[in-house]
Formats: structure tokens, sequence, C-alpha cells
């Protein structure tokens, strides 16, 4: 049956290159069109009721420097953790041999105890880390396949010998970055 079937398949292919050939550009028409329409990202978000967070503090900080700034980040968590939308927060500070990397991980409530989304909270978290001057940090969210090392991104480190100076450096490159997209 199937070598059959498959002898006329030819058979009418060979005799209608044609055909052949429309019915190709047109499916790689409708693939052009739908990889527009579909998003970039690899996995949808999704709510897993938890953040993480990898935080970087001025090449050449030390632990105690990086340690203050990650409880500055939590005191600024504060809020969200009274009003229970963040049940609990760890952190780690020198990571990898590094001492200026953190990582906090954030376990949220879970969504049917809340009201606001993963990503409102996420948000929120971003904005109370962006206010602590010298550090680097964005809330991150795990995704559905647990894919490690998704959404890494860009890194680079800002270095000198006065603090004062690196991050009013570093806060200038990030506004310029932010204006241009």
């Amino acid at each position: 049956v199937f070598a059959s079937t498959y002898k006329r398949t030819l058979s009418s292919c060979l005799n209608n290159p044609l055909i052949v050939v429309i019915v190709a550009v047109a499916f790689a028409g409708a693939s052009w069109v739908a990889f527009g329409l579909v998003q970039s990202e690899l996995t949808p978000r999704e709510d897993r009721s938890s953040l993480f967070m990898r935080v970087t503090a001025p090449q050449g900080a030390g632990l105690e420097y990086t340690r203050d700034q990650l409880q500055r980040v939590e005191e600024g968590l504060k809020p969200l953790r009274d009003s229970g939308e963040i049940r609990n927060i760890y952190s780690i500070t020198g990571m990898n041999g590094s001492s200026n990397t953190g990582f906090i991980v954030m376990t949220l409530a879970p969504w049917s105890e809340r009201e606001r989304t993963q990503n409102q909270i996420a948000q929120d978290v971003n904005a109370v880390a962006q206010k602590v001057p010298g550090l680097r940090a964005t809330a991150q969210q795990p995704n559905s396949l647990r894919i490690r090392g998704a959404g890494n991104g860009l890194s680079m480190a800002m270095v000198g010998s006065n603090y004062q100076s690196l991050t009013q450096a570093t806060q200038k490159l990030l506004l310029a970055m932010d204006e241009t997209g």
C-alpha cells in the first residue's frame, strides 16, 4: 500500500514540477509569516511562585560590601514580605570563588493566595534592586522547562578604584542603554 501510494505521489510531482514549486513557495511564505507571529521566548512565562536574582557588585568588591548590598535589597523587599506576597528570602554572598557576586531566591505565596501576578511582583523586585547603587541585579523567573542559563544576556564589568565614581559611571551607562533599547 505504501509503495504504490509513494509511486503515484512521486510520479505526480515529477510530471507537474510547477505545482510542486508553487506549493513549496506557499509553504515557505506561510512559514515566514508564522515565524513573525511566534513570540521569541523558548518557553512561556509561567507563575511558579518563585523568583531568583543574580547579583553583581563592582569588580573587586569584597564579601562584606556585597553582603551589605544584598541586605539593602532584602530590606527594600520588606513591604512585599510584610504583605505576604513574598514568603521567604534566601541569599548567598560570594559564588564560584568570586566575592562580588550573590544570589537571592524568593519564594512567593501560592498564586491562589495573592492578587498580583508573579510578573507584577518581579517588576517591584527590580525597582527595589535598581535603588541600590553599585549593584547590578535583575529578577528572573524560572521557566517551565527548567532550562539552566536562560536569560543570562550581556555581561560586562566596570572597573576602577573609586566606588562612588564607578557607581555614577555605571548609572550613566545603564540610563544610556535604557534610552537606546
